[in-house]
């Protein structure tokens, strides 16, 4: 699973962790100047300049508080990662060499090192000097000892003599610009600014266009200041071929802008700021397009298509811009058996992007614009083609969920069993990943009707490990999110081969994971597991907690020991989970925990060293930040304990009749004595060892799990823990009385009962049952964990596919009027000079705003001219930035900085650090006239500072402080954490670390969670 937003693969992610703890040496959760400065120097043997550190700062220090943390971290080095649209496109896809997960491993660090040399003065410097128009020595470039970062470029003659030609070319950017006037010299002038525009092709990275960053927007700035775009799309609609091409060309590399790496984001040039878009699309660039689809000329065709995905590309209001642009019948009458294999490659990008590919999951395209896209989608997804299948698996992820089209499914299946191609299979298999994640009903049809797990396994079986790697990641969020541990373990070998992959290092930490629920099955198959060696499996792969990096060791020049906390907890819990099966067996053999038996001197053995390593490890900073990162779970030390106590109580009963056990009790009492306080003795039965706990067996279906609860415990306490352990919500809690019929467990008194039932027994029995709240089964929407495909952009238009797959035309313009849409069919306000200060475009006119105001919001129209006509008087943008709102605040009274930053969250949702009218009158509608819904997820977004749609721990801090302040109390800092720390025990239901907004609404509706969210703003 790709991190949130962040478009890297699951390797990327665990490197760029490893890279960041390197980083952060105190182990401090953040990165400070001193620490940057350290490892720069480890990784360029130079200690770099203050003026370099303070770049490298500035870049990555998002919040300018002088710490970077790991989110500020994986933002920069994921935009550093990422692919960018190429403006020409690839005739044909570009091969990649198969690699090891070793070199694959290598690369992150390369990317990483190499982003931190970018800001070394004199690398650029020492560059420059070597292209100095027209003063290359191509022998000096070639052989230069320059570093890594530079090598490629600098490596390909083609490249040294472009930029040579590239130089001489501006020279006479004036000559070029009046030639437009000549209509014997109009194609030349044309051609010449394509060639000049192509160096973005020619040095296709931002990374690499960094190093000619000079070169590269001094194009794009002579372009605009010489008010060329007018003069370019009269060329795109001349009757010449050969005119339109070119200046086809030079939009479509013109849109995106120059794409340099670590430009800042407030620079125009950055492509945030879409300045080269927004005057692309003031000319009528889509109309342009659009019609250039009809020519007859291929390479025109190709062009057309490239301009209108470089338009929708990254922004979701232009890309809906460019949906209600009329583009997709046109689009779509392009494919046919005939279409080249190069148009349809280009076609098959363009609706990806308009599916929604480069944009947040949260805001996807409506269902109502791009539904007529899935039957064209699919016929693509038949065509063998390595470019076109990697690109069109993605769109279908984000366009199937919700519709039960079993011919894409079987597809998909049948891509991974007939496409050898690792980015193929890789590709199909995020698509089926994402698809069961959200969609129960797709889920079940890939399981029984499509036979995926037997194509799965001949995966783990046959394929290269970064396959394999997203294979795991399927099964993964098959038994962890969504609970299906029975088709899995019935697939014949998938298990063996998960058991397997324990000893090897890329495929360990997910073999681990997913062992961690699958344990949790019924006894017959855990026997059979232990017969063929699982817990001997599992206790050797723990000498990995442990290990030296080689890759590490390289590029950071580090020589310590790198500790994989999650594994071993994984590890850990799969063995109590084995336990604790065998604890159901024994209630119904009466026999003892045969499982426990099976944990011999070898597995104790590698018990005891995790316990030394973790003991006897100098590195502290490293424990203790683990140990923060996860406050409400019990250490790696607590979890080793718990499994020698369960092995010491069975084998305390077995010491007569076996030898073997005496020695295995003896190494547990040693480890006792030399790691904990108080020496581990053998356990007597669960209900003598102390009066207050009981043993309590939840089932949930083929789920079964054993817990020690303390008797005194609530019917809510005990239906919320059991709903954050399965992972369901809601459940139902019953038992089964003397007569043998479910009892509904909803109060004191029935739980009561339940406990009283079983007094005489070992176990208390507690039957689950998930509720589906729905009227209706089959169309109700399954309960799963809140994931980044689970937003609520994807909630919403599944419940559009249910009621119709299509919507009509008032309805769709109705949604998108109620955006905030930067592209409007409003003739723009003029664009400013090339200052790069340019604003947003202005919004549609007076009377469309207030008519959709008045339809979503609780004001009558005079009220809405009032509020119109005052905003306007103040502001006559329209537009209010945080100083103004903050002087508005203190005028009513309203002066702590922290509840204005707050109240200025929730108000400026499109969190672009200004609120427009719409902004302001849609929450001031909530504030003083909104539902109890309506102003909780008002708050909600108060609270939530990044906009990430969860409330962090740092958030809840936040919310403490500001609820208190309001108060009129003083609180101090360990009081504050305390409460935060209280809340996420009690609120956190899924125990991910955050709180989504189902889980804070039902927190303040049960009063775990009281705020003041009745914030009265007059106006």
């Amino acid at each position: 699973m790709e991190a949130e937003g962040s478009g890297l693969n699951p390797l990327q992610v665990a490197e760029l962790k490893k890279a960041f703890s390197i980083c952060d040496k105190d182990g401090n959760g953040f990165i400070d100047g001193h620490e940057l400065r350290d490892v720069i120097t480890l990784i360029t043997e130079e200690s770099p300049s203050d003026s370099e550190l303070q770049k490298i700062m500035i870049t990555l220090d998002k919040d300018k508080n002088g710490k970077i943390t790991w989110d500020e971290f994986i933002t920069s080095m994921s935009a550093w990662f990422a692919e960018e649209f190429k403006a020409q496109g690839d005739d044909t896809p570009r091969k990649r060499k198969l690699e090891s997960s070793v070199q694959d491993r290598q690369d992150v660090h390369k990317k990483v090192k190499n982003f931190f040399q970018q800001f070394k003065e004199g690398t650029h410097e020492r560059v420059r000097k070597m292209i100095q128009h027209g003063n290359v020595n191509l022998d000096d470039a070639r052989n230069s000892d320059l570093d890594s970062l530079y090598r490629e470029t600098l490596s390909s003659e083609a490249k040294l003599r472009f930029l040579e030609e590239h130089r001489r070319t501006m020279l006479n950017w004036d000559h070029i610009v009046t030639s437009f006037n000549d209509p014997f010299k109009h194609y030349e002038a044309v051609q010449c600014i394509a060639r000049l525009f192509s160096i973005v092709e020619v040095f296709n990275s931002p990374q690499e266009r960094r190093t000619v960053s000079e070169d590269v927007a001094r194009v794009f700035e002579a372009f605009v200041r010489s008010n060329l775009m007018p003069f370019i799309i009269r060329a795109a609609e001349s009757q010449e071929t050969l005119i339109q091409f070119e200046a086809l060309r030079i939009l479509v590399y013109f849109i995106p802008g120059p794409r340099i790496a670590s430009t800042p984001e407030d620079s125009l040039l950055h492509p945030n700021q879409m300045f080269f878009k927004k005057l692309a699309t003031q000319h009528g660039v889509i109309a342009l397009f659009i019609s250039r689809l009809a020519s007859p000329t291929l390479e025109i065709r190709e062009q057309a298509v490239l301009g209108l995905g470089a338009v929708a590309s990254y922004n979701p209001d232009a890309r809906d811009f460019v949906l209600r642009s009329g583009v997709l019948n046109p689009l779509l009458h392009l494919i046919n058996t005939q279409t080249p294999l190069p148009l349809l490659r280009k076609i098959a990008w363009t609706l990806s992007v308009l599916c929604g590919v480069t944009h947040p999951l949260n805001q996807l395209p409506s269902w109502a614009f791009i539904s007529p896209l899935l039957q064209p989608v699919t016929n693509i997804l038949f065509v063998n083609d390595e470019a076109i299948l990697t690109t069109i698996c993605p769109a279908l992820s984000l366009i199937l969920p919700g519709l039960p089209e079993i011919v894409i499914l079987r597809r998909l299946v049948d891509i991974l069993r007939e496409v050898s191609l690792p980015s193929v299979q890789k590709a199909a298999l995020k698509t089926l990943t994402n698809i069961i994640r959200f969609d129960n009903n797709q889920m079940f049809l890939l399981l029984n009707q499509c036979q995926l797990l037997p194509q799965i396994e001949m995966i783990l079986t046959s394929a290269e490990n970064s396959v394999k790697i997203e294979a795991c990641e399927f099964i993964l969020v098959l038994v962890g999110l969504k609970g299906e541990v029975i088709p899995v373990i019935s697939t014949s070998h998938i298990v063996t081969l998960l058991v397997g992959f324990l000893g090897i290092d890329s495929l360990r930490p997910r073999a681990a994971k997913i062992l961690k629920y699958i344990t949790r099955t019924s006894p017959p198959f855990i026997k059979v597991l232990v017969s063929q060696g699982l817990i001997t499996s599992l206790a050797n792969s723990l000498t990995h907690f442990k290990s030296y990096d080689r890759v590490l060791s390289t590029m950071y020049k580090y020589s310590g020991p790198v500790f994989n906390f999650e594994f071993a907890r994984d590890v850990l819990i799969a063995l109590d989970n084995i336990l604790n099966v065998g604890e159901v067996e024994v209630e119904a053999t009466r026999q003892p925990n045969q499982f426990a038996l099976a944990f011999d001197l070898e597995v104790i053995d590698k018990l005891g060293a995790l316990l030394a390593a973790i003991k006897e490890n100098p590195d502290k900073d490293a424990i203790s930040a683990w140990r923060q990162s996860r406050p409400d779970d019990s250490s790696l030390e607590d979890k080793v304990k718990s499994i020698l106590v369960k092995v010491s109580r069975v084998l305390h009963h077995q010491m007569a009749a076996n030898p073997a056990s005496k020695h295995v009790m003896s190494m547990i009492e040693t480890l006792a004595k030399k790691y904990y306080t108080e020496p581990t003795k053998p356990e007597q039965p669960i209900h003598q060892v102390e009066n207050t706990a009981m043993l309590v067996k939840a089932i949930l279906g083929e789920d079964i799990r054993v817990v020690s609860l303390p008797k005194t415990i609530t019917q809510p306490e005990m239906k919320s823990g059991f709903e954050a352990k399965f992972g369901k919500s809601p459940l139902i809690l019953q038992y089964e009385d003397e007569e043998g019929d479910k009892v509904i467990i909803d109060s004191k008194n029935s739980l009561d009962k339940a406990i009283n039932r079983y007094k005489d027994e070992k176990m208390v029995k507690i039957y689950l049952k998930h509720e589906v709240q729905d009227e209706d089964r089959e169309e109700s929407e399954e309960e799963v964990e809140e994931t980044p495909i689970d937003s609520p952009s994807f909630r919403k238009r599944k419940q559009e596919k249910e009621k119709s797959k299509t919507l009509q035309k008032k309805n769709s313009k109705d949604e998108f009027s109620a955006r905030k849409v930067l592209f409007t069919d409003a003739k723009a306000a003029p664009l400013p000079e090339f200052t790069f200060n340019l604003k947003d475009i202005q919004l549609g006119q007076k009377k469309r705003m207030l008519e959709q105001l008045g339809t979503t919001t609780h004001f009558g129209t005079k009220e809405l001219e009032t509020l119109y006509e005052k905003m306007k008087s103040q502001s006559p943008d329209l537009e209010v930035n945080r100083e103004q709102f903050e002087t508005a605040l203190k005028g009513i009274g309203i002066t702590d900085k922290l509840q204005v930053e707050q109240l200025f969250n929730a108000f400026d949702k499109s969190r672009d650090g200004k609120i427009n009218f719409l902004e302001f009158v849609t929450g001031l509608s909530v504030v003083q006239r909104g539902s109890l819904l309506e102003r909780l997820e008002f708050m909600f977004r108060a609270y939530d500072s990044d906009g990430n749609g969860v409330l962090t721990p740092d958030e809840v801090y936040q919310l403490f402080k500001a609820t208190t302040t309001s108060q009129g109390k003083n609180i101090d800092h360990d009081k504050l954490m305390e409460m935060v720390r209280t809340c996420f025990k009690e609120v956190d239901a899924n125990k991910d670390g955050s709180i989504s907004f189902s889980e804070f609404e039902q927190a303040v509706k049960n009063q775990k969670l009281v705020i003041d969210c009745f914030v009265n703003l007059p106006y």
